[in-house]
């Protein structure tokens, strides 16, 4: 297992290390792979460049960014899938760059559509019921998703509670740009000033 964390930190002692074993890798799994769309960064290049014969994409979190998103997603599941016909039509895909259409997004949708496997909660509760005793972790629980019951529950706030709420509320929908916030520094002595 590797972190993401220590691809992305190329000062890390385990660093150089977390590149072989990815590199080398025959059956590579990445786990929340939506996180690495990125073409820029390093733990995307570390893992464009794995040598792995299988590669298996794990995201819950769906596609937002469109056609460049699925552009990526087709370069890590690996271009050696596509026939050569295929491959001609991603190159002119990608030469394309910001200037896709709706059907050039179909065409890559498709291309990763033949390598996704959806399993929503349902699903895995259903396979469960079909074998109880094959989904039992290592304490002999079934490992099935609970089932989801919504409750409302009297929270007891204040009417000055509700106004923070608000306030905070209409602030947070004003923030922009968070995305590319790297880090944030606050010295532990000093205080906030408001705004």
């Amino acid at each position: 297992t590797v972190s993401q964390g220590v691809l992305s930190q190329s000062r890390s002692n385990r660093h150089e290390k977390a590149i072989r074993h990815v590199r080398d890798a025959a059956v590579l799994f990445v786990d929340e792979a939506h996180n690495y769309l990125n073409p820029q960064s390093g733990r995307s290049r570390q893992v464009l460049a794995s040598g792995a014969d299988h590669t298996a994409l794990l995201t819950a979190t769906p596609i937002n960014r469109g056609a460049q998103d699925l552009l990526r997603l087709v370069e890590l599941l690996g271009l050696d899938n596509l026939s050569d016909a295929e491959y001609r039509t991603f190159r002119a895909l990608r030469a394309k760059r910001g200037r896709l259409t709706r059907s050039d997004e179909d065409v890559l949708r498709e291309f990763v559509e033949r390598f996704t496997v959806r399993r929503t909660k349902a699903d895995l509760n259903r396979m469960v019921d079909t074998e109880p005793e094959a989904y039992r972790n290592r304490l002999g629980d079934p490992c099935r998703y609970p089932e989801h019951r919504c409750h409302m529950y009297a929270t007891g706030e204040t009417a000055h509670d509700v106004e923070l709420a608000e306030a905070i509320d209409e602030r947070a929908g004003r923030l922009r740009g968070l995305l590319y916030l790297r880090q944030i520094h606050v010295l532990e002595d000093s205080a906030v000033p408001p705004e």
